[in-house]
């Protein structure tokens, strides 16, 4: 903790700490170190379930540029942009939509921040709070499925976990954590009225908003592919993430995005895996070592070793009473 909060990148505190702890913990021996070190790296980039990371990436990063993304922005804006705060609620609704299909954060609040945050201001919202809605909002890629903290927790869990089954069990909390959002920006228009636009603007005519809910068919399209195919057990979620890079790079050539421009989305999926694997290997490393040492047996062994007794409601009701009359 101390080298994290110095600066230094989190895998290389874990594979510093990792390294010497094992040298210390097998009397100085440097073979041993260094054959873990060298063998873990190696079992975990040939394991075929991680290249699921990826080729999710590449999906978020062709769909924030295909103007898969733009879409949803739009047609959220046609319902609720005449509302108060509705540039707000444009940004978590088309964030719960997008990561329908991006499954990573980061993509999420690079192509919002780069597409709601000139509107907002030109809207006359608060910078703090617009900024503050665009990065939470961000984080709704990382519950609803495709998400790609679900399916890293699924591929570095001790226990066994039915990825298509924890990616469904995502979708409720997102919808529910989408809400509170929305909820939260009303309570800041309450609190602080001049932090949110009153809204307002042209009335859109309702087959105009019909029409834009056609800008959502791409997103539910890729949705249904790669969601619906690996819950009903057509593929695995690697291939499953495979199938939706291909799709959405059929729609990119479709939509004739220059040769270029897909090549340097492979690109920046590529340097967002590069800063995400490293961080899995010296995870894994790191557990391996507490793992070695025995610490979570000795603290097992501690806790049972108390023999508490089970506590009912009303004997901790009891105690409590009885401290208060003490005090």
């Amino acid at each position: 903790m101390v080298m994290v909060f110095a600066g230094i990148p989190i895998f290389v505190s874990m594979l510093t700490c990792a390294f010497f702890g094992f040298v210390a913990l097998y009397g100085g021996d440097m073979k041993m170190a260094l054959n873990i070190f060298t063998t873990y790296p190696f079992d975990l980039g040939a394991n075929y379930n991680y290249a699921v990371l990826p080729m999710f990436m590449l999906v978020g990063a062709l769909a924030g540029e295909t103007g898969i993304a733009e879409g949803a922005f739009k047609s959220v804006h046609a319902f609720l942009g005449r509302v108060k705060g509705g540039l707000l609620f444009t940004v978590v609704g088309a964030n719960a939509l997008f990561g329908a299909c991006s499954g990573s954060s980061v993509a999420g609040n690079i192509v919002f921040g780069r597409l709601a945050m000139p509107e907002l201001e030109k809207a006359g919202y608060s910078r703090k709070y617009s900024l503050g809605c665009v990065a939470a909002s961000g984080a709704l890629s990382t519950l609803i499925p495709p998400s790609m903290g679900i399916i890293m927790f699924c591929l570095v869990a001790p226990v066994t976990m039915s990825v298509g089954t924890a990616l469904m069990g995502g979708i409720i909390p997102g919808i529910i954590t989408a809400v509170a959002l929305c909820v939260t920006v009303r309570i800041i228009g309450l609190v602080k009225p001049g932090s949110i636009s009153p809204g307002g603007g042209p009335k859109i005519p309702v087959s105009e908003k019909l029409k834009s809910l056609r800008l959502l068919i791409p997103i539910f399209c890729l949705f249904g592919l790669i969601i619906g195919g690996t819950f009903a057990g057509w593929f695995t979620t690697t291939v499953g993430g495979a199938v939706g890079a291909v799709a959405v790079c059929i729609y990119a050539l479709c939509k004739k995005m220059p040769l270029k421009q897909l090549g340097a989305c492979m690109v920046d999926a590529a340097v967002m895996e590069a800063g995400i694997f490293p961080i899995i290997v010296g995870g894994q490393i790191f557990s391996k070592f507490i793992s070695d040492t025995g610490l979570a047996d000795y603290l097992s062994a501690a806790i049972a070793s108390v023999h508490a007794p089970p506590a009912s409601s009303s004997s901790c009701w009891s105690s409590c009473c009885m401290c208060s009359a003490a005090a």
